[in-house]
């Protein structure tokens, strides 16, 4: 199997991508492949040495880090019940120092550290639930630790990475008011997660926030960053309040004498670890709050597993919104037929002919929008020519609708079809789009537009205008790689972008735009045609449309494949709407 390993510690770089050993499941164990990596800060801090040298963790070596993992049960040892072969599981390793982590294609765990993935997320969503929201979920409302209930008022130092970002939504969830600390550039996102006081570090002072939010002070101060950067955190505390603090290893300053500091002023200063042994109890709560809609995982960075090192080095600058995760394995290719049809299920499948959000003879009237990294296209019924607005980094949901009011202001419009750049499950966006700003999770576009909405990706919306029946494989050849597939009338968005393609690369990472503008025309097109056949015969698709902004770039294309134009998004935004029956027959322009 391949693993990132090292023989001892050091900087990034000491890890290597080998061929190892694939390891056995002892009695009471299970091996898991591993298709996504999550990436904590402790895998830094076990790797360079610095748990070793605050006598916190040694290691074995040849050693793999990894706490966090999400992947298929492999098999099992003896004395193992409730999971079997086949399994969709996400698991956080064990902290013996010997057994290896999730950098690496399968790794064994104790059953105990093992639980279901949840259904509405995608591996790699998955993989970065186990450490972050445990720590998070136990800190807050274990007895002994936060043991916080409704009503009650937290403050939360540090709420724009992994775990504060679990942190703020588990208290929301539980009834708590939320005060969160985080730098200028997280400030929305923050915001977006419901927080109810956002309080900008670098910009204000954070124990004169805090007073002028709660005169009496907070039941709860949870310090995700350690207690040197927040130095007069019992000054934030009300009579009999608690200091929870996650351990850090190194920035936890003299966790004895600060103690001892807290009761002399008749506080409680805690230090929080994993309770590995109600882990599974704890996950199985997580699960609920998540699968339910309540809690969302946050934003996640995807890089290829021999990224390892570049990982570590954007953990260690401190400054990481969300999660980073490491693609292992494509498990979509190695999943049976069972598993694929539970993927399949979570992408939300929407059929070409129903639409049940609006009677169909009010829907006349439909406004489209296409959302895009670099421009958002909106095609008002009472214009000719689309609407096209600059989008980018700094594009929010709130300043589109304001953008897009202006463009149709004067256009009467029923309904709402909404193309979204990223994965859409049930009708909602699930993260926020790589290329654009926070705050697209969660938000209400329909209260927004005070009009029925339909989400959908925009892959899919402009796959839905170009079908002309059988089966159909859509590829938007834009800022990224968009993809859908049609087959007998019913749609199903992809996310096949960041599936491996050739040297550890993703299909995007060779045809998409930075692939054009770096590799230039001539190899971009090459990879264009063997991409484009190697999906149609994987997914036995009977043509092929290629679309997006780039896609006008191919003089000739590859055979039975098809030029879609940008009147497909619009065309398939309407068809969102149309009633079974009366829908018409799907076009697109030729183009050989």
């Amino acid at each position: 199997m391949r693993a990132m390993v090292f023989d001892c510690y050091g900087d990034p770089d000491v890890m290597s991508l080998r061929d190892v050993p694939v390891p056995e499941p002892q009695d009471g164990e299970v091996l898991i492949r591993v298709g996504y990596a999550g990436v904590n800060p402790s895998d830094t801090k076990v790797r360079s040495g610095e748990s070793a040298r605050y006598r916190y963790r040694e290691v074995k070596f040849p050693f793999v880090v990894g706490r966090d993992g999400a992947g298929v049960v492999e098999r099992t040892g003896s004395n193992v019940n409730g999971f079997r072969p086949g399994d969709n599981v996400i698991a956080w390793s064990a902290t013996d120092g010997k057994t290896w982590g999730s950098y690496a294609e399968f790794m064994r765990v104790p059953v105990k550290n093992l639980s279901p993935m949840p259904k509405s997320l995608s591996f790699a969503q998955a993989a970065v639930v186990p450490v972050a929201s445990l720590t998070a979920f136990q800190a807050l409302f274990h007895a002994e630790k936060g043991g916080m209930i409704r009503g009650q008022k937290v403050l939360i130092h540090g709420a724009a990475g992994g775990v504060g970002s679990f942190a703020v939504q588990f208290a929301k969830s539980a009834g708590l008011l939320v005060a969160a600390t985080c730098g200028s550039q997280n400030v929305d996102y923050v915001r977006s997660l419901g927080a109810d006081r956002v309080i900008d570090y670098k910009t204000e002072d954070i124990g004169r926030a805090i007073r002028d939010w709660s005169a009496e002070g907070v039941d709860v101060v949870l310090d995700v960053v350690g207690s040197t950067t927040l130095p007069h955190s019992l000054d934030m505390l009300r009579p009999g309040g608690r200091l929870v603090s996650i351990l850090t290893v190194t920035a936890d300053g003299d966790i004895e004498r600060d103690r001892k500091e807290a009761e002399g002023r008749g506080f409680r200063k805690i230090t929080v670890i994993i309770d590995f042994e109600r882990a599974r109890d704890s996950m199985r709560e997580i699960t609920n709050l998540i699968d339910a809609g309540l809690v969302r995982v946050p934003p996640i960075e995807m890089l290829p597993l021999e990224d390892a090192a570049r990982a570590h080095q954007m953990i260690e600058s401190g400054h990481v919104r969300g999660k980073l995760v490491l693609k292992v394995a494509d498990l979509w290719f190695y999943l049976g037929l069972r598993q694929r049809h539970m993927l399949r299920a979570m992408n939300a499948n929407v059929k070409l002919r129903k639409s049940r959000q609006l009677p169909p003879e009010t829907a006349r009237n439909v406004l489209v929008i296409d959302v895009g990294g670099t421009h958002i296209k909106v095609y008002p019924m009472c214009r000719r020519e689309p609407v096209k607005i600059d989008s980018g980094p700094a594009m929010t949901p709130k300043k589109m609708i304001r953008a897009v009011r202006t463009a149709v202001e004067g256009c009467r419009y029923d309904v709402v079809s909404l193309g979204y750049p990223g994965p859409v499950v049930h009708g909602k966006p699930i993260h926020d789009p790589v290329n654009l700003g926070p705050g697209w999770v969660g938000f209400d576009f329909q209260k927004a537009f005070g009009r029925p909405t339909q989400i959908i990706n925009d892959a899919a919306m402009q796959a839905l205008g170009s079908y002309r029946g059988r089966s159909m494989l859509f590829l938007g050849l834009g800022t990224g790689l968009g993809s859908a597939l049609i087959v007998d009338g019913v749609l199903e968005p992809m996310e096949l972008a960041h599936l491996p393609y050739k040297d550890g690369k993703t299909f995007e990472a060779y045809i998409g735009d930075s692939a054009l503008k770096r590799r230039g025309q001539k190899k971009w097109t090459k990879s264009v045609f063997d991409v484009v056949a190697k999906l149609k015969n994987a997914l036995q698709a009977d043509y092929v449309v290629v679309g997006g902004g780039n896609a006008r770039r191919l003089t000739n294309l590859p055979p039975h494949t098809f030029r879609g134009t940008n009147e497909n998004a619009h065309k398939g935004g309407v068809r969102l709407w149309q009633p079974e029956g009366k829908r018409p027959r799907a076009t697109t322009s030729h183009a050989n």
